[in-house]
């Protein structure tokens, strides 16, 4: 359990100016407004902090869950008995490692010396009074408000924001707004941004001002990318609106929930560095080429058909991650970018490289990993830009096959011809085949009848 969230304000670290509102320092996307961040645990997202059902009010107990897991929260009446629970967990665990492996038994014997300091240390706290949910929720932590502010709810087959909304407003104004904060959780995990905008509404009227406050800030940086608000630095933006209302600062933009194809950046005029990785994208925004400080493009793990043409040639881009795109297929506009030095094209479904690999002069890093490029790709490659890295092996190497106009080739097959040398098969059509040669692409005749 490392100490994080609220410990670091605590400890002075949040002090000073901070990019984004503190209150989410810590706060993982699925992180209900009552959640305050305390420690952090080492696998799948674990985290423990302070629930504050009506902060000001009521005292508050202690959360848990794994946030790369299930939304399914668990609590515990006190700090003290959270890690209790942890450090015998881990007891468990560390006495059960040094049975099976007895090479490193003095290793565990170690951890479980210091799980003795730890509980030797810790207090039990005086009766913590009990918490006493009126409603149960899917996440598990039920909702606490007077039972004249609850009322009847039950989910439609289809969730229509609009209806939800109209009905959720109603209730507050009959004087129940408990039944917003239940319709709030019921729909956290499916509907995040619809149960956000009630939460908005809902805390008001329940006069929990301070749990407003967390909901807004969340509703307006709804996936900042880290969870550390120490690391971000001056120019470092995370969601686009955010960015056009100061377009001269924006630096880097990551935007971890997509970004629209329709969406104007062209007033981005200092942008250095585009993460769009793991967001779903299909295509980037034309306005882009506007951006022509651009230097760094990751669009990692998406599921781009084509190297996105609004980055063609743009002037200052040196490094492109496109790895994990299993659609990629083609990199036209590519070989325009002159200034690229560094190139992830790892587990993409590629079978060729641009013809004219003259633009590439400067590119020290290529990685082909698990795509489609042969040894011809490869030969290009090295002819074309002496000491460039290669990272990946090409496919089909040791298995040539001999061209003949009677043989019949397959897309990815190596071919040897007497007078163009050794190709690949990138195109199998109506008798013939595209073949992508060191000197350029030809196309052959296969499967002539005898």
């Amino acid at each position: 359990m490392r100490p994080h969230g609220v410990l670091d304000a605590l400890a002075g670290k949040l002090d000073g100016v901070l990019r984004y509102p503190a209150v989410l320092h810590w706060r993982y996307q699925y992180d209900l407004p009552e959640l305050f961040t305390l420690f952090v645990g080492d696998t799948d997202g674990l985290h423990w902090g302070y629930w504050f059902d009506d902060p000001g009010r009521m005292p508050p107990v202690i959360a848990s869950y794994y946030a790369r897991d299930a939304v399914d929260y668990v609590a515990s009446p006190s700090l003290w008995h959270a890690i209790a629970a942890r450090s015998e967990a881990m007891r468990e665990s560390i006495i059960e490692n040094r049975t099976h492996d007895s090479k490193h038994a003095a290793s565990y014997t170690k951890q479980l010396a210091g799980l003795d300091e730890l509980e030797a240390v810790l207090r039990a706290p005086a009766a913590v009074p009990p918490r006493r949910p009126i409603a149960k929720t899917p996440e598990g932590m039920g909702i606490v408000v007077e039972p004249a502010q609850l009322g009847r709810w039950i989910a439609p087959p289809k969730i229509v924001g609009e209806d939800i909304l109209r009905f959720v407003d109603a209730e507050i104004a009959a004087g129940r707004p408990g039944t917003a904060l239940l319709v709030g959780r019921e729909l956290w995990d499916g509907h995040k941004a619809l149960s956000q905008e009630i939460f908005v509404r809902a805390y008001p009227a329940l006069g929990r001002e301070a749990l407003h406050a967390v909901a807004l800030a969340h509703q307006r940086h709804p996936a900042i990318p880290s969870l550390d608000l120490t690391s971000y630095k001056p120019g470092d933006y995370s969601d686009v609106p955010d960015a056009l209302a100061h377009p001269l600062d924006v630096i880097r933009l990551t935007l971890r929930s997509g970004l629209a194809a329709e969406a104007d950046l062209s007033a981005l005029a200092n942008l250095r560095e585009l993460d769009v990785a793991a967001a779903r994208m299909t295509e980037l925004p034309t306005s882009l080429a506007a951006c022509t400080k651009l230097e760094r493009a990751h669009l990692y793990n998406n599921q781009f058909t084509a190297f996105p043409p609004a980055l063609s040639g743009l002037p200052a881009l040196h490094t492109v991650s496109l790895g994990r795109n299993p659609k990629l297929t083609s990199l036209a506009g590519l070989e325009r970018c002159t200034a690229l030095e560094h190139l992830d094209l790892g587990s993409c479904p590629l079978v060729r490289l641009p013809d004219d690999l003259s633009g590439w002069s400067k590119l020290a890093t290529i990685d082909v990993g698990g795509t489609n490029l042969t040894q011809v790709d490869h030969d290009r490659l090295r002819a074309a830009i002496p000491g460039l890295a290669i990272t990946g092996q090409p496919v089909g190497s040791g298995s040539v096959k001999p061209y003949s106009a009677r043989t019949t080739f397959d897309v990815g097959d190596s071919i040897a011809h007497p007078t163009f040398g050794t190709g690949t098969v990138v195109r199998v059509r109506d008798g013939k085949i595209d073949v992508s040669f060191v000197d350029g692409p030809k196309t052959l005749v296969h499967a002539k009848p005898s």
